[in-house]
């Protein structure tokens, strides 16, 4: 009955060939029925048509569709045997109020298509928003730490091998990549994951206060001191993992406590002279450059070579673009889940340019609350579709600032001096460079023909970071 539906639509086959989405129809027992172009060249590689969906995934929405008869917005899955995650919207076929099939409508947010789509459009590759062989040997905690930059792998991989050890951990990023999450992933994936994972902010709380909330008191050791006394941060760690956010803040004094904790695995109270023993792994996290506080005595450098057994470096956004889109529609859909919309909503191309192009000073975060942003807007219009003028205008105003190689022919119309166009050119050459080097610095140089000692001065000329 569909067949021949669709057999009579020649009108609307014509739509599902030339859509960029993926199209599937079933029927009502989840044979396969219809596959569209798009389906057939990024999943499934081969005519599937007249067998059953759950031959590509076992565990597909479309067997929950035929037994509700209810529509399922904005699922994101990964396609395993594609290896390419999806954002697929399903919606059941009925007749006079039977379910007589459903149709899936998908679309791939491979990060390396999307980002040729917008910015390369020549050179458009096919390749799975994961790496999935690799990735797939990774612990379930790191499985959902989104990324395929190479950079952030081989962060996720480092991370991986901590887990499996006790050893401590140093965490290196600025704010907002993400070091709690990141920490809590090598907690989940180690052997103290059924202990607490204790978090301690060195930065947020006030410096008379820190001791008592890091090693605990005893009864009457200071005025407005509890009767009963208190357990410190690291007694509660006991057995399971404590993590120092912003250690760089830690003062000097309180260096040098925990230093002695590590050592001895034990500590005394504030107001105490017993000590109390602890096994706790620490995982510390910091935005500040330790090894140069070290060299300027900002920093106990025995205590930095204790918490630098694994250090672990976080890029930043700007540095992993590809992630940018993957990152934005996984906001996305879990603001749709929250918000429980019955809409499928969508970045418009122009809105994804406007982020790729964004340098993302507060990383994540920031990308996480101007997606939020954007979804608001767009959505206090009825709009299903997330345009640039729904971006927050401090990004807007901030990408139209930015120049690309092909914007020199408009700065020779402005009469720009030939220094500032060669400089202009030089350094955007050098930011693509890098992008295409994958930020690698001596791959860059190499390719670019220039000495180091010339490469690393015209990094600090351009403040390329």
């Amino acid at each position: 009955m569909i067949l021949e539906f669709l057999k009579n639509n020649t009108l609307l086959l014509t739509l599902f060939e030339k859509i960029y989405d993926s199209i599937l129809i079933v029927d009502k027992n989840s044979y396969m029925l219809y596959i569209n172009d798009r389906f057939q060249q990024i999943i499934a590689k081969e005519d599937m048509r007249g067998k059953k969906v759950e031959e590509i995934e076992p565990n597909s929405k479309f067997l929950e569709v035929l037994k509700s008869g209810k529509p399922i917005y904005n699922y994101r899955q990964l396609i395993e045997t594609a290896g390419i995650e999806v954002v697929v919207s399903y919606f059941p076929i009925k007749l006079e109020n039977e379910t007589i099939g459903a149709i899936g409508v998908g679309r791939t947010i491979s990060a390396d298509h999307m980002y040729n789509l917008i910015l390369n459009p020549d050179k458009i590759k096919q390749k799975p928003l994961f790496q999935t062989k690799s990735r797939s040997s990774l612990p379930v905690s790191f499985q959902s730490l989104i990324g395929e930059d190479g950079s952030f792998l081989k962060a996720l991989f480092k991370g991986a091998a901590a887990a499996g050890t006790d050893a401590n951990v140093l965490i290196l990023g600025e704010s907002g990549v993400g070091k709690e999450v990141f920490s809590r992933a090598i907690h989940l994936a180690s052997s103290r994951s059924k202990a607490d994972f204790v978090v301690v902010n060195c930065a947020a709380i006030p410096e008379n206060l820190l001791e008592s909330e890091l090693f605990g008191y005893e009864p009457g050791a200071f005025t407005g001191a509890s009767s009963k006394g208190k357990k410190g941060k690291l007694e509660l760690a006991h057995n399971g993992t404590l993590f120092l956010d912003e250690i760089g803040d830690l003062p000097p004094h309180l260096q040098a406590k925990l230093l002695r904790a590590i050592q001895f695995k034990s500590f005394d109270r504030v107001g105490g002279n017993k000590p109390i023993c602890v096994d706790i792994r620490i995982i510390a996290a910091t935005n500040r450059n330790l090894w140069s506080m070290v060299k300027e005595e900002k920093f106990r450098p025995d205590l930095y070579y204790r918490l630098n057994v694994m250090p672990i470096t976080i890029p930043p956004l700007k540095e992993r673009r590809k992630d940018i889109i993957p990152l934005a529609f996984t906001f996305l859909s879990k603001l749709l889940d929250t918000q429980q919309v019955n809409l499928q909503f969508e970045f418009s191309e122009d809105a994804l340019k406007e982020m790729l192009l964004y340098d993302w000073p507060g990383n994540i975060r920031e990308l996480e609350n101007v997606v939020e942003h954007a979804f608001v807007m767009s959505s206090s219009e009825g709009n299903p579709f997330i345009l640039t003028r729904h971006l927050p205008g401090y990004l807007q105003a901030a990408t139209s600032k930015n120049t690309n190689p092909e914007d020199l022919l408009a700065m020779m119309q402005e009469k720009r001096t030939l220094s500032e166009i060669i400089e202009k050119f030089e350094m955007e050459t050098i930011k693509q460079t890098l992008k295409e080097c994958d930020q690698n610095k001596t791959k860059t140089l190499k390719m670019l023909g220039i000495s180091k000692g010339a490469f690393y001065q015209k990094l600090k000329k351009y403040n390329i970071n």
